[in-house]
């Protein structure tokens, strides 16, 4: 978003909208994200006055189309109980995850057992143990932003901005990462490696 970028018109999507702010500032009805702060906001969700006074960057996934309606919602189709308003991922505390990485949760939800994380691998944990083996995803999609650092995989060398998605039962690594990075992780369509989704410990790729 370019510095002085706004939209004022009230509307909703028609999708849901998850966002990350890894640079700048951006303001959507009333709530000013920074970098590092995430949301998710369900369709329908109300939408005014939204701005940028000196420009943001921000990471956004929608599910499906999305368009914008200039109209009040369908009744029935914002779900307040849905929405993550704003977290701020930098007052989460990592903890650390079977694999050796460090994770911050940001979304779970309960019914399809969808998880969004921020994965940390540091550069001491990475030289002491710098390769993934392969794992499998049994029944979600897998989508992997990276943000830091850089990755090495048979499909090639991933470096700050590089995505994957990943369909179900697609085998995964193995992965080397001598230097360490940071990305964000999340499952669609299920619990991220094929958990039930009421299962709620944390998960491991190797």
């Amino acid at each position: 978003f370019p510095a002085g970028w706004s939209m004022d018109k009230p509307h909703y999507l028609n999708s849901d909208q998850e966002l990350l702010v890894l640079s700048g500032e951006i303001e959507i009805s009333g709530v000013a994200y920074r970098e590092g702060d995430y949301a998710y906001l369900p369709p329908g969700y109300a939408r005014y006055r939204l701005r940028s006074t000196h420009g943001a960057t921000v990471l956004t996934y929608y599910e499906g189309e999305h368009l914008a309606f200039y109209t009040a919602a369908p009744p029935g189709m914002y779900q307040p109980k849905k929405l993550i308003r704003r977290v701020q991922s930098s007052k989460l505390r990592w903890k650390s995850a079977r694999d050796g990485s460090q994770r911050k949760l940001l979304r779970r939800d309960r019914a399809t057992g969808e998880e969004t994380w921020l994965v940390k691998v540091g550069a001491a944990a990475a030289a002491s143990s710098p390769s993934r083996g392969t794992a499998t995803l049994n029944t979600s999609v897998e989508e992997f932003f990276l943000l830091e650092g850089e990755l090495s995989t048979p499909q090639g060398v991933m470096q700050p901005g590089a995505y994957a998605w990943r369909a179900p039962n697609t085998a995964i690594g193995p992965a080397v990462s001598r230097a360490g990075y940071q990305a964000i992780l999340r499952s669609k369509g299920g619990a991220p490696g094929g958990r039930p989704a009421a299962e709620t410990v944390e998960f491991s790729l190797d």
